[in-house]
């Protein structure tokens, strides 16, 4: 893998590191750091929203205590593994009986050679999340984009009231308003290097129409005005592609397994 490739994952990395720790996203005793793995808990039954990883390949020491640290709250949760980087995909974790679940993306883009000319969508306008009073219409944006269950919508808004940019000023939050209905989501972190974009999602009924495109846009002109020169994210495989037409390439893949 190239130098400057492998960098450019790190930075990814990186800035996944700062938002865990930074953002607010994560209450007292939810992040366990090390030297080989972070593990992450929001506290919800949601295995993707619960995460371990591993920035060395694991050993059985690694696994018992990710177990542990997971078995205290109660979560289910998924394990990441870099593709490039400091780790490979482990058959190891297969072994264990973890499922290789799918592939993210990590991309990059600098922002000094992006077109950020993006139209307001038709009825749609920007509303800026100052508070966390405010912040109810992003997560019912979230909760409707990433079609979670039903029965874990309480504790979700609980979950994402801690982003509340009053305390965390690292935290930019949009949503999208068609009228009166909350119809995306998005957050851009502002990490000690690079913006990161997080929470990007569409309520079901109005995607393919732009709208993701155009608010992640939004996020990424006010990085630029603020002087930053690269963005990062991770991608689900299906946004990949928006992704790649606004200027973002991949420099790598986070490897996800789950029980």
């Amino acid at each position: 893998m190239p130098g400057s490739r492998k960098n450019e994952f790190l930075r990814v990395e990186r800035n996944l590191f700062e938002y865990a720790n930074e953002s607010g996203i994560s209450g007292d005793g939810m992040v366990r750091e090390d030297a080989r793995k972070i593990c992450f808990c929001s506290s919800l039954d949601i295995p993707s929203l619960n995460l371990a990883y591993l920035k060395a390949q694991p050993d059985k020491k690694d696994m018992e205590s990710i177990e542990l640290f997971f078995r205290e709250h109660g979560n289910p949760y998924t394990i990441w593994m870099p593709e490039n980087g400091n780790a490979a995909p482990s058959s190891e974790l297969v072994e264990l009986g973890l499922n290789h679940a799918m592939s993210l993306p990590a991309m990059i883009a600098d922002l000094d050679e992006m077109r950020l000319d993006s139209q307001t969508p038709s009825g749609c306008r920007l509303l800026s999340v100052n508070r966390g009073s405010d912040i109810g219409a992003f997560a019912r944006a979230a909760f409707n984009g990433y079609e979670l269950p039903f029965d874990v919508r309480e504790k979700f808004t609980e979950f994402i009231l801690n982003l509340d940019p009053s305390r965390h000023p690292c935290n930019e939050i949009v949503v999208a308003m068609r009228g009166e209905e909350p119809v995306a989501s998005g957050l851009m972190f502002r990490g000690k290097e690079d913006v990161g974009l997080y929470w990007i999602s569409v309520v079901p009924h109005q995607r393919n129409r732009g709208m993701g495109s155009w608010l992640a846009q939004e996020l990424l002109r006010l990085g630029k005005e603020e002087g930053y020169h690269h963005a990062v994210l991770q991608s689900s495989p299906d946004a990949a592609s928006v992704y790649r037409r606004l200027g973002f390439r991949e420099v790598g893949n986070f490897q996800v397994y789950s029980y």
